[in-house]
Parts: C-alpha cells; sequence; structure tokens
C-alpha cells in the first residue's frame, strides 16, 4: 500500500460534528513505567521504587541498563497478559471518558513488537476502563502521523515532531509528567482538564474538522 500525502485545501471534507482527538495509550493513560520498572525489579533483582518516573520515554536508557539488561527486561514485559494489569494514571480514565462525551476519541498506540499478545491485552485492557464502544476505538502502529486527528497527544517528543509535520493545521501536544523532560519546540500539556478546554474551544471557534482519512490515497 502506498500512501500519499496532499496539499491542504485537498484534505478538506465534509465536515464532522465533533473534534477527533488521538491519544496514546502508554505515558498518558497506562503507566507503562511502573510495570516496565516491575520488570526490571524481577528481572535483575533490583529495587527502584515502582512509583519512580522517567523524563523521558527511554526508560531502558535512562537507567544505563545495558544490551542484556533490556533484554532480560523486555522478555518479562512481553510476557501475555501483561499490557492487561497496567495501571491507569490518576484522573486519566474520568478524563478520557469527559473528552469522549463531546470529541470523537481514538486510542492511537504501538504495540510492543516482542509481545505475541500484545495487541489482544490492550484491547482488553482499553474495554475493562472504557466500556466495549469506546474501548474499541484503538488502532495499532508505529507510524501515529498516518492517522489524521484535530488534536494528538502523545508522550514520545519523536511521534509529536513527525504528527505536528504531516498535519500543521492541527494541534499536537506532548504528554508532560511531573517528572518530564520538556522538548523545545513541543507544546506540553499534562492536565486533562486544560485538553478538555483546549478541544471545547477548538470547536466553538469553528475550527475546521477533517474525516479520518482526509489527505490520504490508497
Amino acid at each position: 500500500m502506498t500512501t500519499t500525502k496532499t496539499s491542504h485545501s485537498e484534505e478538506l471534507r465534509q465536515p464532522t460534528q465533533k473534534q477527533i482527538v488521538n491519544l496514546d495509550c502508554d505515558g498518558v493513560i497506562a503507566d507503562f513505567a511502573a510495570s516496565y520498572i516491575r520488570c526490571i525489579n524481577t528481572a535483575l533483582d533490583w529495587s527502584i521504587p515502582l512509583h519512580w518516573q522517567p523524563s523521558t520515554a527511554d526508560i531502558a536508557r535512562e537507567l544505563g541498563l545495558s544490551k542484556e539488561q533490556t533484554e532480560m527486561a523486555d522478555a518479562l514485559m512481553s510476557a501475555p497478559g501483561m499490557a492487561a494489569q497496567f495501571l491507569a494514571y490518576p484522573e486519566a480514565v474520568d478524563g478520557v471518558k469527559k473528552l469522549a462525551s463531546f470529541a470523537e476519541v481514538y486510542f492511537v498506540t504501538s504495540p510492543f513488537r516482542k509481545s505475541p499478545t500484545w495487541d489482544y491485552d490492550r484491547r482488553s485492557w482499553l474495554t475493562q476502563h472504557f466500556g466495549k464502544e469506546l474501548g474499541s476505538r484503538v488502532i495499532f502502529t508505529h507510524d501515529k502521523y498516518l492517522n489524521y486527528a484535530d488534536v494528538f497527544v502523545d508522550d514520545k517528543p519523536e511521534n509529536c515532531h513527525e504528527f505536528k509535520a504531516h498535519w500543521p493545521f492541527s494541534d499536537t501536544f506532548r504528554w508532560a509528567l511531573p517528572s518530564t523532560q520538556l522538548v523545545p519546540g513541543l507544546a506540553h500539556l499534562g492536565s486533562w482538564a486544560v485538553l478538555q478546554q483546549h478541544v471545547s474551544g477548538r470547536a466553538a471557534a469553528g475550527k475546521a474538522v477533517l474525516h479520518p482519512w482526509a489527505g490520504l490515497v490508497r
């Protein structure tokens, strides 16, 4: 399949009624770090506090893990059922549900490549926390910029930069926890209330709403 991006004028389609919001899961809604730290502690017999939060999305590099140590932790993280056991960040579930009451929310997430059941486990986790209808709105991809949104939220700078470059008329936010190291050139956001207000404000201001397939030619 060949994907080609058209000009902004060609992207415009019949407006939908709601703003489209694409949300990352890990690091935004689900506490990936706590589960990964648990795997590190088990694999290496370490005792890092589970409440520790990294300043970047690359936990292994931040902790100075060797390739062998990373592979040991990844093997545990890849175990069947692991992605269904994550904790949700405080206020995340209620924040997403409130956002979904007036916006068209999708979960756009990258699967853990080494896990044979990650997609199934993630779907189960989303259904458990958000119900069958909202929980089923999940897209698994490592190329998140291919999925249009009026507002895009992710914790990885590279994903934010890619989306921002491909969809300059949309709003891109890097989700930031208190421990997050800020990255120049990106707008950072860490409050569900602020995100809700922003999306609501876009809709009230009459910002153009494009279909998810706008600008994509298959």
